[in-house]
């Protein structure tokens, strides 16, 4: 399904986004104060819309976002993401299960962007977060 030196290739991109990320929240944790409240977001599989892509390259969103274990590729983006967080206190607000349980209604016929009932969950799961914050 996924070949070894593809998931290597991803794994050096979300290894320098990793790096990139927690340079950018430690900076931002470091400027705010211990106390201010810092919200991330991890990513939704936007092709996973019935017709957006074929079944093999909706696997592969999937893999690379939530990581793949037993493979080189066993922390995806939203790992790293949730990992970063967890080190400068920040909260997760998670985009990626919301989205994998219904992509034909929250993404858009684009097959990129949210739906107008996208951006509505998304508003509702931030709101929430900071709410219970």
């Amino acid at each position: 399904m996924h070949t070894p030196s593809c998931l290597g290739r991803f794994n050096g991109l979300w290894n320098e986004a990793e790096a990139t990320i927690d340079w950018t929240i430690a900076a931002l944790r470091q400027a705010a104060g211990p106390d201010a409240r810092i919200l991330m977001r991890t990513q939704y599989n936007s092709v996973a819309k019935r017709g957006c892509a074929p079944a093999e390259a909706v696997a592969l969103g999937n893999a690379v976002l939530e990581g793949a274990p037993g493979t080189v590729l066993d922390q995806g983006l939203n790992d790293r993401i949730r990992a970063v967080a967890a080190k400068y206190n920040a909260t997760v607000v998670d985009l990626f299960l919301p989205f994998a349980f219904n992509p034909n209604l929250f993404v858009a016929a684009d097959c990129i962007h949210p739906s107008g009932a996208g951006y509505h969950i998304i508003e509702t799961l931030f709101e929430a977060a900071y709410v219970a914050g």
